[in-house]
């Protein structure tokens, strides 16, 4: 402010015409008292014809029209994009004093006012994310509570579930499955639990009646179901599923379940392995208080933010039209190339590929393939609210029993499987320019076998003496998430927002 001459106080007020001393003091005041909030708007940019701030994650300026975010720590302004901030999230702070740190001066700011910052933050988060949502009879708190307790209750059960009938029935699931995927692309009062209602739907409606069930059985099942599922009836479908779930058989405890795992992995048999330890509990170690010390063992803290681990250059957005090949015949190839057992809510590929690629399902089927389609978009383009994202999000634990010790095995919901490989279709050659002076294998069908025959050879060569291998203790776990996003802004920006959203 202090290097503002006489030829741009005129401009800071937004006019051309000479003012009174009196208001350009009031102005230049008015504007010291913006400077301490967190967010300015377009509005509050001085009109300077050279403006010198940039954002440090994209190098662009921060111009009149930006939507730009200032760090207490830093003192730098970051475009609200760049800084991953939805829009609603910035309306509101653009109408408050509430200061705002950037993802690296975060973890190194101990201040008061950066944790006082942070709970307010996260307030005006749970306020935009508390959602007025009516579920068929249900609605508001009441209808929340229904939704969390039958998603907490599902992940505990065993998967169980028919592969859906062709037929009336069959198409009004779908049906049922793309009202809620357009719930949340068209920003819905659905949207912070349609992806919980999505996965909740299968093992819900889909639950198998008894082993020995027909079709005509599902058929049946699943029209009954889907009424109640219409009036918000989770109560008695959580009962009767339950109650299915009760006389499961129990698996028979097998003498050596790692040798069994260990041997069909090595035959690269991986959906086999997995499906074999979902019908095979008893390889998997109960979840006391010793199994999750050695899980959280194996989950170390993030390392500390780095300078000289942290990439800073131009990190330009995509622009959307880079994604809009992703429609319903990708999704449908993506989702036949996708293997492996089920995530937390129990469907595995199987179902969902039956449910993405039968032509039984005609129109149906075309249409959920394209309302996910553009929910696959939306993640690769748009900031996405995490709470939003969760369920999608989550992983089912395998603890696998290697007596002694564990092995921890995460598998991921085959929804989000099937995004990454669409996402994996449209950027590989970005990817593969990004990653291939690192990565051996990148984008090369079965490189890591080749990799290890190339360093076989090598040490099989009469002029190698040794090989050393060098290997860092859980160094994957010990990414800094922070880090790694800025990173690969600067490397593979076109992939930027996906993983954003997604990791």
């Amino acid at each position: 402010l202090q290097q503002l001459d006489s030829s741009l106080q005129p401009k800071l007020l937004g006019c051309g015409t000479q003012v009174s001393d009196s208001a350009i003091s009031q102005e230049i005041s008015n504007l010291r008292s913006a400077s301490e909030l967190a967010v300015r708007s377009s509005q509050e940019l001085p009109s300077i014809q050279e403006p010198t701030e940039c954002c440090p994650i994209c190098t662009s300026l921060c111009a009149n029209g930006d939507d730009a975010i200032f760090c207490n720590n830093c003192d730098y302004w970051f475009h609200r994009q760049c800084a991953n901030m939805s829009s609603e999230i910035y309306a509101q702070l653009q109408n408050s004093s509430i200061a705002w740190f950037c993802c690296t001066c975060v973890p190194i700011s101990d201040s008061q006012q950066a944790s006082e910052s942070n709970t307010q933050i996260t307030e005006i988060v749970d306020d935009l994310d508390r959602p007025d949502i009516t579920f068929g009879n249900l609605s508001g708190l009441e209808a929340l509570a229904a939704i969390n307790h039958a998603y907490d209750t599902i992940t505990q059960w065993r998967p169980n579930v028919f592969l859906t009938p062709s037929g009336h029935a069959g198409k009004d699931f779908l049906k049922t499955i793309k009202n809620l995927l357009d719930q949340f692309n068209n920003n819905g009062p659905l949207r912070p639990v349609a992806i919980k209602l999505i996965l909740l739907a299968g093992p819900l409606l889909l639950q198998k009646p008894s082993a020995k069930s027909k079709t005509r059985d599902h058929v049946h099942c699943l029209t009954r179901r889907l009424a109640m599922w219409n009036q918000g009836n989770l109560s008695d479908l959580i009962r009767e599923g339950k109650t299915i779930q009760s006389r499961l058989q129990k698996s028979k405890a097998h003498s050596s379940p790692l040798k069994v795992f260990s041997r069909l992995m090595l035959k690269g048999q991986v959906s086999a392995a997995l499906k074999w330890i979902k019908k095979n509990p008893s390889a998997l170690l109960p979840l006391s208080d010793t199994v999750m010390e050695e899980l959280h063992a194996k989950h170390p803290k993030p390392q500390e933010i780095s300078d000289e681990c942290t990439l800073h250059g131009p990190s330009e957005l995509p622009d959307p039209i880079l994604f809009e090949v992703i429609d319903a015949n990708l999704i449908r190839r993506a989702a036949k190339l996708t293997r492996g057992s089920a995530g937390p809510s129990g469907l595995d590929s199987e179902a969902w590929g039956r449910i993405l690629c039968s032509k039984h399902f005609k129109t149906a089927g075309l249409d959920l393939c394209e309302s996910f389609a553009r929910f696959v978009k939306i993640l690769a383009t748009e900031v996405v609210a995490h709470k939003h994202l969760a369920e999608f999000l989550s992983s089912r634990l395998v603890p696998l029993n290697k007596d002694p010790g564990l092995r921890p095995i995460g598998i991921g919901e085959t929804l989000r499987r099937i995004s990454g490989k669409c996402i994996s279709m449209v950027l590989k050659n970005e990817v593969l320019d990004a990653t291939s002076s690192l990565q051996t294998c990148g984008g090369v069908e079965g490189g890591v076998e080749a990799s290890v025959h190339a360093v076989r050879e090598m040490y099989m060569d009469p002029s190698t003496d040794c090989v050393l291998l060098v290997d860092a203790s859980n160094a994957f776990n010990s990414l800094n998430r922070a880090t790694a996003l800025q990173n690969v802004g600067v490397l593979c920006p076109e992939i930027h927002q996906y993983l954003t959203n997604i990791y």
